[in-house]
């Protein structure tokens, strides 16, 4: 092959006095081109690292939203419980805890201001 390429570069030669400009030129195209390429393929491998960067944020996106629905409905539901309340039917319902309470407090303090005296006797 290289002796195909002398023969070639010999009959280029006979053919025009400008043929080793012509062989640069195509030598820095050739270079050129393989530069370009090169950045082409640094554009596509940004691209695709920036394209996993959104899918992952959209990811996390998506399951906040879904997090947040739930959130919402079950706040939705604690306010509709609210609304529902019998208001009487609860404050009767602390009024008795609050006596049931207050007879626990008292039964304690009766039950300690005794002495083991009081308790045998």
């Amino acid at each position: 092959t290289q002796k195909g390429m002398r023969d070639t570069d010999a009959k280029l030669k006979a053919l025009d006095p400008n043929t080793l400009a012509v062989k640069e030129t195509i030598s820095q195209n050739a270079l050129n081109n393989k530069d370009i390429s090169l950045r082409i393929t640094d554009a596509f491998e940004h691209f695709a690292t920036k394209r996993a960067e959104v899918s992952a944020s959209s990811r996390r996106a998506q399951d906040a939203e879904e997090k947040n629905m739930d959130i919402l409905v079950n706040l939705e539901k604690d306010i509709a419980d609210i609304e529902d309340a019998d208001l009487a039917s609860i404050l009767t319902r602390i009024e008795m805890l609050m006596t049931q309470k207050e007879a626990a407090q008292a039964t304690f303090t009766r039950i300690t201001s005794k002495s083991l005296f009081d308790f045998l006797g």
